[in-house]
């Protein structure tokens, strides 16, 4: 990418200490960091990457680029085949385009339930004069994924980084206004639990308790409440709900906003109306469940998530603000 921008200016100080102006210089690829146009251009700039690669199926957000394969154990040795020539075509155009691939921080991980990966040899790849070594987990966006994708580590870096916020808020909580203390919490707090738990909310039961136990610790700390008291009044009065409730939640929203915005189209490509099948029932107006076989796969977000989205819907009479609405019904159904 070219762009002919001049980069200088700044003033500068001298050693008897007047001010000058620095020289300008050229800059002939590449964007301003945080610019406002950076991220478009960028974008636009990377856009073909994916026609140079066919065959694979490639994932970006901003400069992070994930390549997937996926086909039957059996054809492990061919699936590896595949990604070495997809990684080699890549770091050729990335080069081609003046673009550094550091291949010593690329990380690769192999999923599937347990029995798929029982017994499985360790894999490892070739990506530009460096072996590949397969991880048992990776971070992508903030989530820890494992190989199973059970999210147990990452609930586990969720507990960790939470509880540690909500001890130090402990310490200071008596210099606090009382006023503030529920606003910390929730931006500080609240807000880790809530990311992205539409995705890892596919935990089982034990890794839920977990969370569940983070948001009771929140409730202790704005109500000054001690660690064997019941705080069952205290998160009914915040009007929280459970974190199943609020998977639940997350997971509708979702549903909802893949139905409007009409992506990502691997997802879309899940939804089918029960009017495809040409007879108009009472029904008609629901999504179709896909085919499961697992526990996990039942917990699934285009599975859970679109099962919810119908009972929503089915009594939902289509006012404006659908999160209000949703939330306040959910909250109904709650145990009290």
């Amino acid at each position: 990418m070219q762009c002919k921008v001049a980069f200088g200016g700044d003033k500068v100080c001298n050693a008897d200490g007047s001010t000058a102006l620095s020289k300008t210089l050229p800059i002939t690829s590449g964007v301003y960091q945080g610019g406002s146009l950076s991220c478009l251009l960028f974008t636009i700039f990377i856009n073909d990457i994916c026609l140079h690669v066919p065959g694979v199926t490639i994932v970006q957000y901003a400069d992070d680029t994930q390549i997937l394969v996926s086909g039957k154990r059996a054809n492990l040795n061919d699936l590896i085949d595949k990604m070495e020539q997809a990684l080699s075509k890549l770091f050729t155009w990335f080069c081609t385009n003046n673009m550094k691939v550091n291949a010593a921080k690329t990380q690769m991980i192999v999923l599937g339930t347990r029995q798929m990966l029982k017994d499985l040899p360790p894999v490892t790849i070739q990506f530009s004069g460096t072996t590949v070594k397969e991880s048992a987990k990776v971070k992508n966006l903030g989530i820890v994924m494992d190989r199973h994708l059970t999210f147990h580590d990452h609930v586990s870096h969720v507990v960790a980084k939470c509880t540690g916020a909500l001890l130090a808020l402990i310490h200071v909580r008596h210099v606090l206004p009382a006023h503030t203390v529920k606003p910390i919490v929730t931006s500080l707090v609240v807000s880790t639990l809530r990311y992205c738990l539409s995705v890892y909310g596919t935990c089982g039961a034990t890794e839920q308790r977990r969370l569940q136990k983070i948001l009771n610790f929140c409730a202790r700390v704005i109500s000054g409440r001690r660690k064997r008291d019941h705080i069952s009044d205290v998160l009914k009065n915040l009007k929280w709900l459970s974190i199943g409730k609020l998977i639940q939640y997350h997971r509708i929203c979702s549903v909802r906003s893949i139905i409007e915005s009409g992506h990502p189209n691997a997802l879309v490509n899940t939804l089918a109306r029960a009017t495809d099948h040409g007879h108009n029932t009472r029904n008609s107006d629901r999504f179709r469940l896909p085919k499961i076989r697992t526990e996990a796969g039942r917990r699934q977000l285009m599975y859970s998530g679109v099962d919810s989205y119908n009972s929503f819907c089915a009594s939902f009479d289509n006012r404006t603000h659908f999160k209000t609405a949703l939330r306040k019904h959910l909250l109904q159904l709650q145990t009290p």
